[in-house]
């Protein structure tokens, strides 16, 4: 990427920003050393990490690292031979450790395969994890338990330490206390246990002196018959600090020699660090990942400028959108000043510089093009070391793009061709374009020029786009309007500083006559575009009305089904219930009781056969099968005809008719239809509603034979279920299913439904079929 724009584009206050969510010193530097990926397959392969990692986070929250200090500077001790790590790097190194261990099991379960790929490569060292555990308690102290000899070199320092006080101790209540200094103490010099003594009587205490106060009025002195003692504590203290140093060594040179598991550690523990830092810094501010392609196309929708949003909040930043083709491949923004015209230019093309840096960005849907290069023009190129004024600064950052982009390359101008005379301006700011144009790279401009306005109005491939101002105030709304010329409107925003309206009018009279007559043009043309959009936005919020009415309607159709259905079902059963109860009377009272059995039998087949024949009939009902007209024709619909809405399944009248579609008011609502949906109906036909009534069918006995030849076993199977159950209220004595030979797969499904069926009392195999032997109802009809 060209180092001067990424520059420009202040991607660094971007990665500083991320950079606050790291748990690590190390995490944080990775991320502020973040580059653009230069191969699209690694960035994509990045992003799909991003978005995986992501939806982790959101599932499970973030793997927490602030416990872990940095341990770069350790690893870097152990790369050179003979230096020796303290204990607290060690149980640095412990912690480092323990953190690749738990990252390795959070991901053990669930559906990470991108982030397992990388822990999968960790082999953390356990026996080397084990003796660090061991050997160190919580505060990089050498463990007692784990050395004897270290706890024996330590309790005789107690002892020893314990006798010395008790020595010294009697000096300081003894005869000899007077030689000593007010409020005497015991202390240590040189590590040896001593006394502070007046200089005047130092000779009265014989012994060792080891120190002299600032003053000069003390002096520190060992007594002679301490020697021995603070002698045997200082070969005890030596001897703590030889196996100190033993143990240290043996744990260094154990960690010098898994350098390499600890540095892949440290690795990746900072990489998932960096990683989950861009998810919380995701989340936090609701960015999307960006799709990233070949394709040329580039396409924000809500997109907002991240560190506006960082110093403003999410809220008070305007979003705008932009999209550009190979169709159309220049978009050219015009409009006052501080109406956003370089805030867009900047959001679009920081945006797409974060998504190379494989960050997610502030918008609602983005699709971004790999650019090999994103070539930025903005801001005063002054320099009075280069000797460059504004326009020679801005031709020759002109000339470093025009050597640099191509088809793959997205270039931001801001105020094209300014600094030099407006028409000798506009015109290099035209052939700027089309060159760059041309050469089909994907371009945002923003002009002040007339005729650069007019070159995108009219130029294929070219849009122009606007700022757009309060109509009433006349301040920016900082919104963008593509397909539409923007004024610079320097007059109305001079009037709105409160510059005097008497040089206004001065400044207006000195246009070209021409000039005022295009200013007035574009005003009433601005007027007229604002009066246009506003209708839409009625039209759109009154179809948005309608939409809700429909739904509202469907839903209360279905609620109303939902009803009839539950009416329904309940009626049958107690139908069914009647039934079986009268069925049984009548058969109770037969002296014949062959005729009585016929009967059961007979009545057992039907009664399913009924309930289904019944719901078949109210299905049909249900789906309008009313008698009503053929289809009405457009042009034969008129206002007062009663139609039928087939949609809503209502009669409703017509309201009025248009050339596509006509608003007719069902149950005090108005709704627009398409002609397509409405059935006129006659004066002499009325639209039926479902029967509440239930009409009797006769219906044919059921078949004993199941034909399952070639149907799939899923469906096979669901259709034997309704088929037993259909032969067991027959009170069928047997049924034979064919399933054929094939691989055996159907056999083997109908084989196995029947032996765990209770409607199935036996059943054999006949060649190519299967006989089953049903049960009886006890006690049934």
């Amino acid at each position: 990427m060209d180092a001067e724009s990424v520059h420009l584009l202040e991607i660094e206050q971007v990665l500083d920003i991320v950079a606050r969510f790291a748990h690590t010193p190390a995490g944080q530097k990775r991320i502020l050393q973040t580059v653009p990926l230069g191969r699209l397959e690694e960035l994509q392969h990045r992003l799909q990490l991003v978005v995986e990692a992501l939806q982790y986070y959101k599932e499970r929250g973030r793997p927490g690292f602030r416990h872990l200090p940095d341990c770069r500077p350790i690893l870097e001790t152990l790369q050179r031979s003979g230096d020796l790590l303290e204990g607290v790097e060690l149980r640095e190194l412990l912690e480092l450790l323990k953190a690749g261990e738990h990252l390795t099991s959070l991901l053990q379960e669930g559906d990470w395969n991108r982030l397992r790929e990388i822990t999968d490569t960790l082999v953390v060292p356990f026996a080397f994890m084990e003796e660090l555990e061991r050997s160190l308690d919580p505060a990089g102290g050498v463990r007692e338990e784990a050395y004897p000899e270290l706890r024996e070199a330590r309790r005789q320092q107690d002892k020893i330490r314990s006798r010395l006080q008790e020595q010294l101790g009697r000096f300081l209540k003894g005869q000899k206390a007077r030689y000593l200094i007010p409020e005497p103490f015991i202390t240590q010099r040189a590590e040896r246990y001593v006394l502070p003594v007046l200089v005047q009587h130092q000779n009265e205490i014989p012994g060792i002196t080891h120190d002299v106060s600032s003053s000069g009025g003390t002096v520190f002195v060992e007594p002679l018959a301490s020697v021995p003692l603070n002698n045997e504590l200082l070969y005890h203290r030596q001897r703590e600090l030889e196996i100190l140093r033993k143990v240290l060594t043996s744990l260094t040179d154990q960690a010098r020699d898994n350098l390499e598991g600890l540095t892949q550690v440290e690795e990746i523990v900072t990489f998932f660090d960096e990683v989950f830092s861009i998810c919380e810094f995701a989340q936090r501010f609701s960015y999307v990942v960006p799709k990233l392609s070949q394709s040329t196309g580039l396409a924000l929708e809500e997109a907002r400028h991240p560190l506006l949003i960082d110093s403003m909040g999410q809220h008070a930043v305007v979003p705008v959108s932009f999209q550009l083709s190979p169709e159309e491949n220049v978009l050219v923004i015009s409009g006052p000043n501080t109406g956003g015209k370089t805030v867009a230019l900047k959001t679009v093309g920081l945006l797409s510089l974060m998504a190379h840096f494989g960050l997610p960005i502030p918008a609602q849907t983005a699709r971004i093009p790999f650019f090999s290069d994103i070539l930025v023009d903005m801001g005063d190129r002054q320099s009075i070391q280069s000797h460059l004024s504004t326009f020679s600064g801005h031709i020759v950052r002109m000339n470093e793009i025009l050597q640099n982009a191509d088809e793959h390359s997205l270039v931001i101008l801001d105020e094209v061709g300014r600094g030099t005379d407006p028409t000798h301006g506009a015109a290099l700011a035209i052939a700027i374009v089309e060159e760059l144009k041309s050469r089909q790279a994907l371009v945002m401009v923003s002009t002040h020029h007339q005729a650069m306005k007019s070159y995108a109005a009219s130029a294929p491939g070219v849009r122009n786009a606007s700022v757009l101002l309060d109509p009433e105030t006349l301040t920016p709304t900082y919104r963008i309007k593509v397909g539409i010329a923007g004024e610079s409107s320097g007059f109305e925003m001079a009037r709105q500083m409160g510059f005097p309206e008497s040089l206004l009018e001065k400044a207006f009279q000195a246009l070209a006559p021409e000039q005022r007559e295009i200013e007035r043009f574009l005003e009433e043309l601005r007027l007229e575009k604002l009066r246009v959009e506003q209708e839409r936005s009625v039209l759109q919020e009154m179809q948005a009305e309608l939409e809700r009415e429909k739904a509202n309607l469907l839903r209360e159709f279905e609620r109303e089904n939902r009803c009839r259905n539950q009416e329904f079902e309940e009626r049958i059963q107690k139908w069914e219930s009647e039934f079986h109860r009268e069925v049984k009377e009548y058969v109770k009272r037969l002296k014949d009781r062959f005729e009585a059995a016929r009967l059961r039998q007979e009545t057992g087949r039907k009664v399913e056969r009924l309930k289904e024949s019944f719901r078949r009939q109210f299905k049909a009902e249900q789906e309008g099968k009313e008698s009503i007209s053929e289809p009405a024709g457009q042009g034969e619909l008129q206002e007062g005809d009663t139609v039928y809405h087939k949609f809503f399944r209502q009669k409703g009248v017509v309201i009025s008719v248009g050339s596509q579609e006509a608003i007719i008011e069902m149950n005090g609502k108005r709704v627009t239809a398409l002609p397509a949906q409405l059935q006129k109906v006659e004066s002499r036909q009325v639209i039926r509603r479902p029967s509440k009534q239930i009409t009797l069918h006769v219906v044919e006995e059921t078949d004993s034979e199941l034909n399952l030849v070639g149907e799939r076993v899923d469906e096979a199977m669901a259709l034997l279920d309704k088929f037993l159950d259909r032969a067991f209220v027959a009170q069928l004595p047997e049924i034979r299913i064919v399933h054929g030979f094939g691989t055996g797969r159907l056999k083997s499904a109908v084989g196995e439904l029947l032996s765990q069926h209770p409607h199935v009392k036996s059943f054999r195999l006949e060649g190519g079929a299967t006989v089953a032997i049903l049960t009886t109802q006890e006690g049934g009809v």
